[in-house]
């Protein structure tokens, strides 16, 4: 098979997501209307604040949508005590997979022996309970070496998963405004290389395409966080994946093309891509051999800033001046191409 397309069904697709009700401002009806459609979708969890976890499971009865509840969150900030009491409670109410947010400031002050003692209680007081623990790091507020650690230390414990955000870490910028990249290829890629094999990856914070699910499964993600659930699934059948599984492209162009208006359909965007598969374009040498990896394709939010699309005049001539700073090595480092020539290479 080849290396850019995975092999999926739509079932299979619906229980790789946890579909998020988290939102503060959300209602008791509106987290109903939520659950509705985890349990319509038949996705894998519902994604729930803690205190919501009995109305969860009246709502989802008859079905094999788990309950998740979060602990912790968004901010880790709890005491070790609070946060094993709280798992406990979440546990022994119904929640069969439990959501927690490590201390991160313990972890960028590299206090280790808290941190893995935290996240040591926590696991046994879910297990214990007959559930499973996720653990949450912010990666936005990490460097790789700290992400590195987490990993090393879940693994040495055996939680479930490792997961790479809240999707409400935003980082305060010198200007005062808030950004915030969630998932991104560079991080789930790391994580698992260097989680266990037993370990798997949760991506959340950005994953809301089709495309999105399909790239970050090819990366070794086995379940996302997401809130556009029926926007996914509804695209993969419009796009003719069902309940027998079938062979779909893993990296693809983005919606926010669509969004942006540098498309209006889809068939509109293949056609423009596909009619720039000579290898160079405007100065841009593209090294992959399929058209569907041309100008940095796949959804913007699945990468760190810097990487640019080409999708202009202005953003080549950005894009020249960057790669004279070293961008053209970080493409070719971060980029979900795994081949030694990287996406392309820029004069």
């Amino acid at each position: 098979m080849p290396a850019n397309t995975i092999t999926v069904s739509l079932p299979q697709l619906a229980k790789m997501i946890d579909h998020s009700l988290l939102h503060p401002t959300m209602t008791d009806a509106d987290i109903i209307a939520g659950l509705k459609i985890a349990k319509e979708h038949n996705v894998a969890t519902a994604c729930v604040k803690p205190y919501i976890t009995p109305l969860a499971l009246k709502e989802l009865a008859g079905s094999d949508v788990l309950v998740c509840p979060v602990i912790g969150f968004p901010h880790g900030n709890s005491t070790t005590e609070i946060k094993v009491a709280e798992a406990t409670a979440a546990a022994k109410a119904g929640g069969k997979e439990i959501d927690m947010v490590v201390n991160v400031g313990k972890a960028l002050g590299g206090d280790w022996d808290y941190v893995n003692e935290e996240i040591r209680q926590i696991n046994d007081a879910v297990t214990a309970n007959d559930a499973i623990l996720k653990v949450i790091f912010e990666n936005d507020y990490l460097q790789p070496e700290h992400i590195v650690r987490l990993c090393e230390i879940c693994t040495q414990i055996g939680v479930a998963f490792v997961k790479t955000s809240t999707g409400y870490g935003f980082v305060k910028q010198q200007d005062g405004s808030y950004n915030y990249r969630g998932a991104t290829v560079k991080d789930l890629k790391l994580m698992r290389e260097v989680s266990g094999e037993k370990v798997q990856i949760k991506a959340a914070g950005g994953v809301r395409t089709l495309d999105d699910l399909l790239h970050v499964m090819s990366l070794g993600v086995t379940r996302i966080g997401a809130t556009a659930t029926v926007a996914i699934l509804e695209e993969a059948e419009r796009r003719g994946i069902g309940k027998q599984p079938v062979e779909c492209p893993a990296m693809f162009v983005s919606g926010r093309d669509i969004q942006w208006g540098l498309a209006k359909t889809w068939d509109e965007e293949l056609a423009k891509i596909g009619a720039l598969r000579p290898s160079t374009i405007d100065g841009v040498e593209v090294l992959a051999q399929s058209y569907q990896f041309i100008q940095g394709i796949a959804p913007w939010h699945l990468f760190d800033p810097d990487i640019l699309k080409i999708r202009s005049e202005e953003l080549l001539q950005e894009a020249r001046k960057q790669a004279a700073e070293g961008l053209d090595k970080y493409l070719k480092d971060c980029c979900f191409n795994d081949g030694p020539e990287g996406f392309f290479s820029l004069d």
